[in-house]
């Protein structure tokens, strides 16, 4: 993920965490889940994404005649 991806995603965050204020303070409930939403859309896009590699899931103890 580029810089200018995590700055974005960061904004959309931000943006979101001041939609669902705003909306709490206005007893806007439509904007407060609308903020919500933005908010988890940003934390979505910062997640990895492709291939991953399986082994780096494995346990030491998972690994045959690996023991400690």
């Amino acid at each position: 993920m580029s810089a200018t991806d995590k700055i974005k995603n960061a904004a959309q965050g931000a943006a979101g965490k001041a939609k669902e204020a705003a909306g709490g303070a206005a007893g806007d409930e439509e904007l407060r889940a609308e903020g919500k939403g933005d908010q988890t859309a940003a934390d979505l896009n910062q997640r990895p994404t492709g291939p991953q590699d399986p082994s780096s899931l494995l346990l030491a103890s998972d690994v045959p005649g690996d023991t400690p």
